[in-house]
C-alpha cells in the first residue's frame, strides 16, 4: 500500500516538480510513485526515469498507472513481466486487448505464450486469423500433444483437427485446417492420408 504524505495534493505537486529540477535516480523516482500523488504528478516522474519503466516496480493496485504503462507503447520487457505473473496479473484483458488492436501480439513468443495466457485468449473474443498465429507458434516450439490438442478443440474453425489424436482421418476442408495441418505435418505430428481429400493421420510409431 502507498506511503501516505499529509500534504494537500497541491502542496505536493509543487513539492514534486521542485524535485524534478534535480537529477532523481530511478530507485527513488519508484519510492515516489508509491506515494499518496496524483496521476498527473506520476505520469510527470515516470516522465523522467532514466531507464525503461519497470512494471514490477509499480503498485499493482494503481490501475490507471498500469494501464498507462500499456497504453504508453509498452516494453517487450514488461510484457514478459506480465505473462510470467499472468495469473496474478489484474488486468488481463486490457492487457491483451492493447497487444491484438495494436497488433503487437506478435510479441508474444513461445516463453509468453505459457497455458495461462493461451487459455485466456482462447476463451477472449480475438479474430480467429491471429489465434492461428499464437497456435503455429507453440506448435513449431514443441508443444505437448496435450497442450495442442486442448488449445485446438477451443477453436471451432479447427477443432475437428484434434480427432487425429483419436487415430481418425480428419478433413482439412478450411484456410485454418490448412495452416494448422501444414505446422503439425512440418513439425511432425502427423503426417497426410493418401486419398482425394486432404485428411492428416498420425505418424506410426
Amino acid at each position: 500500500m502507498g506511503k501516505s504524505l499529509v500534504l494537500t495534493e497541491k502542496e505536493r505537486t509543487i513539492i514534486i516538480d521542485e524535485l524534478l529540477n534535480y537529477e532523481l535516480n530511478d530507485d527513488f523516482i519508484y519510492e515516489l510513485l508509491d506515494t499518496s500523488i496524483s496521476y498527473d504528478d506520476s505520469i510527470k516522474l515516470l516522465k523522467s526515469l532514466k531507464g525503461d519503466i519497470l512494471l514490477e516496480k509499480i503498485d499493482i493496485d494503481n490501475s490507471d498507472l498500469i494501464k498507462y504503462i500499456i497504453d504508453d507503447n509498452i516494453s517487450k520487457e514488461n510484457i514478459i513481466y506480465i505473462c510470467y505473473n499472468f495469473e496474478k496479473f489484474k488486468y488481463k484483458s486490457y492487457f491483451i486487448d492493447y497487444l491484438f488492436n495494436h497488433n503487437r501480439y506478435d510479441e508474444l513468443d513461445d516463453f509468453c505464450l505459457n497455458d495461462d495466457v493461451m487459455t485466456f485468449i482462447l476463451s477472449h473474443n480475438i479474430p480467429v486469423e491471429k489465434i492461428i498465429d499464437l497456435l503455429i507458434t507453440k506448435i513449431e516450439h514443441g508443444a505437448s500433444i496435450d497442450k495442442l490438442r486442448n488449445y485446438i478443440e477451443k477453436v471451432k474453425e479447427i477443432k475437428d483437427i484434434s480427432s487425429v489424436w483419436d487415430g481418425r482421418w480428419p478433413i482439412i476442408d478450411n484456410k485454418y485446417k490448412e495452416c494448422i495441418a501444414d505446422a503439425l505435418i512440418e513439425n511432425e505430428y502427423v503426417k497426410e492420408r493418401n486419398g482425394e481429400e486432404r485428411r492428416i493421420m498420425t505418424l506410426k510409431k
